[in-house]
């Protein structure tokens, strides 16, 4: 079975965000922590979706015995009440600007 890390990576592939395994007093989980099952989905979850669905339906059923942190682009938890969209769309704006503050100096 893989790695924290590994399942962390799974879910950012597919979803979209990036997610942070934490225990249920708050505390995060160690990276290198082995058996976890594999992210089982196989189509992200849809954008209307808020942070608090994707979390109860999605993370605890696969993940029992687990909190998560749904993280944005600057690695900062999202508000249950945030649509997937827009922390979808926080990785996109991120990127566009990196993208082109790296043409800038190019040129």
């Amino acid at each position: 079975m893989p790695s924290i890390k590994f399942v962390e990576r799974q879910i950012g592939n597919l979803e979209g965000f990036d997610v942070q395994f934490l225990h249920l007093n708050g505390r995060d989980v160690r990276s290198d922590r082995l058996k976890i099952p594999s992210y089982q989905f196989e189509r992200a979850a849809k954008g209307s979706m808020t942070v608090s669905e994707w979390v109860q339906g999605r993370f605890l059923s696969a993940y029992p015995g687990f909190e998560c942190e749904v993280l944005d682009s600057d690695g900062q938890p999202c508000h249950g009440n945030t649509q997937l969209s827009s922390v979808r769309d926080s990785y996109y704006d991120s990127l566009l600007s990196k993208l082109a503050a790296d043409h800038a100096t190019s040129h």
